[in-house]
């Protein structure tokens, strides 16, 4: 649940990552209630695959002879007629796969894939992620780099080094100060107004990105 929903004292909200996967996929997410009767059943349902499996104890060694007994209770399962439905699920599953929406492109699946993403850092010191963009220290422009996204937070790894980490957001545009201070400096040289004009850009980006 805690890679689903953030918490804000007693409030609780999607996760940023998970909004955005909702949004690519077409789907709308209704967030249940803990330990309650809907959700209950579901978790009891893994639980007897334990009991399932209790019969043929010692007749598998390696991961794939599980695998294979797993799919055998799973097929078996899915022809028992369901105590709320009255219908087997492997029925009623063909009924929904009739109102399934097709997938989005290969390009956004594979954003969601659990490996690192390659990139390069573009010319305003930015890198992209799911449409939004996000900063590192522009001695890194041109160079190539690799995003991780791990419990709502991006970190970007140029090799092995670290050199920016962001929290996940839906803002365009993600601009830490430090590294847009560095940027303004490499075509202004008062320190001054480098700062001072870093503050001013990055509150209009805030109120128009």
């Amino acid at each position: 649940m805690s890679s689903i929903v953030d918490r804000d004292g007693e409030r609780k909200n999607i996760s940023n990552q998970v909004r955005a996967f909702a949004k690519d996929f077409n789907f709308k997410i209704k967030l249940c209630k803990p330990r309650h009767p809907f959700t209950k059943g579901k978790v009891e349902t893994v639980n007897k695959f334990l009991a399932w499996l209790l019969p043929y104890e010692g007749e598998f060694e390696t991961e794939d002879e599980l695998i294979a007994i797993l799919n055998k209770i799973n097929q078996k399962v899915n022809t028992y007629p369901c105590q709320e439905t009255n219908m087997p699920p492997l029925v009623l599953f063909q009924k929904e796969k009739e109102y399934l929406q097709p997938l989005p492109s290969d390009d956004v699946i594979e954003s969601y894939l659990p490996h690192d993403r390659q990139t390069t850092v573009r010319s305003d010191s930015l890198v992209t992620y799911h449409n939004c963009k996000y900063s590192v220290p522009p001695e890194y422009i041109g160079k190539p780099v690799r995003l991780l996204v791990s419990d709502n937070t991006l970190r970007i790894y140029s090799s092995t080094d670290l050199i920016a980490v962001h929290a996940l957001s839906t803002k365009r545009m993600n601009y830490q100060k430090d590294h847009y201070q560095q940027l303004l400096t490499q075509t202004m040289k008062e320190a001054d107004m480098v700062a001072e004009l870093a503050e001013v850009n990055l509150k209009q980006m805030d109120a128009f990105l």
